[in-house]
């Protein structure tokens, strides 16, 4: 079982955020300016799955950069793309391999986030749902 299964298992949430299209494309839009000069010495974007797919494509489009689908491959200068920030173990993780990656997630749940960027922060009993989960 992979730890954001074991979230939805072990976390009580007593709140619901059902993110909307237009929330996706404003938070997109914060990261990217955010990311301002970063985005220049950026070479690629890695997509984080599940999640991270379709902000990453999203992201990739705006920015003009090829989407990277093999972990061993993030470098320096790639953007890795999560869509939340939840227990925070599938960043720490990618971050204990790759301290110098760029680390960008939609939302982040952690009072100290392990990212360079998120659009916002969300309390630990918010269940947050993306308009691309079918569930």
């Amino acid at each position: 079982m992979d730890s954001i299964s074991q979230v939805k298992q072990t976390t009580k949430h007593n709140k619901v955020h059902n993110v909307t299209w237009k929330e996706i494309d404003t938070y997109i839009n914060k990261i990217m300016k955010d990311l301002n000069g970063v985005s220049l010495g950026l070479k690629d974007i890695y997509a984080v799955p599940r999640g991270g797919f379709i902000p990453a494509v999203i992201l990739s489009n705006k920015l003009d950069l090829p989407l990277e689908f093999n972990r061993y491959k993030i470098r320096n200068h790639t953007l890795v793309v999560d869509d939340i920030e939840d227990s925070g173990n599938t960043i720490r993780e990618l971050k204990s391999v790759k301290p110098n990656a760029v680390y960008a997630v939609l939302f982040s749940k952690q009072d100290k986030p392990n990212v360079n960027y998120y659009a916002k922060k969300v309390s630990m009993d918010t269940w947050v749902k993306f308009p691309w989960e079918t569930k």
